[in-house]
């Protein structure tokens, strides 16, 4: 069996539950910074990993979903291979719904899932129509006619559900080449935090063609410069040969 690692973007408008989703699907919270749990809203990039099971393995990229994060939302959105689109069963299309919808159709993501969320503050007549509006929505779009699947993070409802059909999409996608030029684009950059004990930069980043032989233990900059010594950080998924299996990692360096 070849196991498959992808990246999941996680879109969607402000309040709508991602975070909440990706917490109740991998037990992982990814706002990590004390005003984002204070405030209640994601405003940079968060990580997890989620183990579908059978080899696919995804990394998940949680995008903020508030307007003035626009720019965090595409950075994330740049190293996706399948997303979920999720909108609240009790607000149903929203403006940054379409923006984020319109930002991953145009970097060319070409799978996924649309998820409608919070069906448990709603009645079903209520969840239903937000579907209907969902699917009008997606018409034209990567996401035409892929599953819709309503779902509560809190009663944990239909969780089981967008399992299958995230593993399903996931199964559907062509593996990673493994072979030719290794390339490894960086993602994302930001200045580590001195507090925990880090300098430097963190770089995000995920392998796009070919696989890494050999010790990966020291990074250079440039051709002829001395190792930075980098400490690495997992995150996005593929914690286990981050570099051969196509995952994304934290290097901090």
């Amino acid at each position: 069996m070849t196991d498959r690692h992808y990246i999941l973007g996680a879109a969607g408008h402000v309040d709508h539950g991602k975070t909440a989703l990706i917490t109740a699907l991998t037990g992982t919270n990814t706002d990590r910074l004390k005003e984002e749990r204070e405030r209640g809203i994601s405003i940079e990039l968060g990580f997890a990993e989620f183990d579908l099971g059978d080899g696919v393995l995804l990394g998940v990229v949680d995008m903020p979903g508030h307007e003035k994060f626009v720019k965090q939302m595409v950075s994330g959105a740049g190293g996706v291979d399948l997303a979920f689109l999720v909108i609240a069963a009790d607000e149903s299309v929203m403006p940054q719904t379409i923006e984020h919808l319109e930002i991953l159709d145009s970097l060319g993501v070409q799978s996924g899932v649309v998820v409608i969320t919070k069906t448990d503050m709603v009645d079903e007549d209520f969840a239903a129509v937000a579907a209907v509006e969902a699917m009008e929505l997606v018409e034209g779009t990567f996401l035409e006619g892929k599953p819709i699947v309503a779902v509560s993070a809190h009663k944990g409802t239909g969780l089981e559900e967008l399992k299958a059909a995230l593993k399903a999409e996931a199964q559907a996608l062509p593996v990673r080449a493994e072979e030719g030029v290794f390339r490894l684009p960086v993602a994302h950059l930001h200045p580590a935090r001195r507090r925990r004990g880090g300098h430097g930069h963190l770089l995000g980043r995920r392998r796009r063609r070919g696989r890494q032989a050999g010790s990966t233990s020291r990074q250079y900059a440039r051709p002829g410069a001395r190792s930075p010594g980098p400490r690495t950080k997992g995150h996005a998924g593929g914690l286990r040969s981050a570099l051969g299996s196509g995952s994304a990692r934290h290097q901090e360096g």
